[in-house]
């Protein structure tokens, strides 16, 4: 199914130059700032997208954000209540993007996205993993197993459709964690590729995944009628 991305999804790695003890207290500072900065959802330029939907911006974080240790796990139906927030929460990121392509969000949202995940919990060719930090559910993934298709010209592949991260959590490497943690899953059975789709407007989103391997193949181009 807002800003990470991947969240997907946002701002890890990168080497760093040396630099003087101002540099690095203003460093320091910036980080911390950074941690507490609200960056809406896979949302607002940190991403989220529709059909390979990524929402959470990731950057640089504080060692006190570090401390707090971030599970990933396969998704149980104790799960869906946070999960159609989450996915609730792709929703309006999207919408947000383009509100004539996206769903628009409305009451309905959240319980329907949780009936949406809760049927492929127990599928075979899908995967629902979870981040859980603290006990609480920030983040989830979801991918599956696609057949041939004449129509994408293309052969069978892995495809992730949502990527999400609270945004209370972001900037942590979770939008990261959860991408590995599907591409795993794939690799184990046997896809031969991953397929993704990003919000044009998502550039973060983008960033994370070309980190991970990911290469830009094709553009979904629209027109209102």
């Amino acid at each position: 199914m807002p800003p990470a991305a991947a969240a997907s999804c946002g701002h890890e790695s990168g080497a760093e130059a040396p630099h003087s003890k101002d540099r690095r207290r203003q460093r320091k500072s910036w980080s911390a700032a950074a941690c507490r900065r609200f960056i809406a959802g896979s949302s607002l330029p940190a991403a989220a997208a529709s059909c390979g939907r990524e929402s959470g911006a990731e950057a640089p974080h504080s060692k006190g954000h570090e401390t707090m240790a971030v599970a990933i796990r396969r998704a149980e139906a104790g799960d869906l209540e946070a999960l159609g927030r989450l996915g609730a929460m792709l929703i309006r990121t999207h919408y947000a993007f383009d509100s004539h392509r996206f769903l628009a969000p409305n009451k309905g949202s959240e319980s329907g996205y949780a009936s949406f995940l809760g049927r492929v919990l127990d599928s075979s060719d899908a995967c629902v993993f979870v981040a859980e930090r603290d006990g609480a559910i920030v983040g989830y993934v979801f991918a599956a197993l696609e057949p041939l298709s004449w129509k994408e010209l293309r052969g069978p592949a892995g495809f992730i459709h949502d990527v999400a991260v609270a945004d209370e959590a972001r900037r942590l490497g979770i939008g990261t964690k959860l991408v590995q943690a599907a591409i795993e899953w794939l690799r184990e059975r046997g896809a031969p590729r991953v397929i993704l789709w990003s919000a044009a407007s998502n550039e973060h989103a983008r960033a994370l995944f070309r980190r991970l391997g990911f290469r830009d193949t094709m553009v979904e181009m629209t027109m209102e009628l």
